[in-house]
């Protein structure tokens, strides 16, 4: 029984300008494929997150109806800090990040930063 080996199907392209034209054949149908891969999951990340901030919102919104009688209890909070030392405050915010540096064994002389300015976020 004799053994048929079969031909590889680039070698019908033997000249040069076929196996140019077969190489920018191939680039072009995988540089098309992946960019329509990349394009579909683009778009399917771009839908979940307007699902999911959809649903942040329609859960947030009776928080926030909620959180409406509070809210007139945070200007007499925010009256009693404006009427503090702000000095103390951020003395005490540069002494809790020293410790923290000082419990990492880094030495908050070097630490390469200095505190400039401590605003509420």
């Amino acid at each position: 029984m004799p053994i048929v080996l079969l031909n590889h199907w680039t070698q019908q392209f033997s000249t040069p300008s076929e196996q140019a034209f077969l190489g920018i054949t191939m680039m072009l149908v995988g540089v098309s494929l992946v960019f329509s891969i990349l394009v579909i999951i683009s778009l399917s990340i771009g839908l979940m997150s307007r699902l999911i901030s959809g649903q942040n919102k329609k859960s947030a919104e009776p928080t926030a109806e909620a959180a409406k009688p509070e809210a007139a209890a945070k200007p007499a909070r925010s009256a009693v800090v404006k009427s503090e030392d702000n000095g103390a405050i951020i003395a005490a915010i540069t002494a809790a990040i020293q410790m923290m540096l000082a419990k990492e064994g880094g030495d908050s002389a070097s630490a390469g930063f200095r505190i400039k300015k401590i605003r509420r976020v």
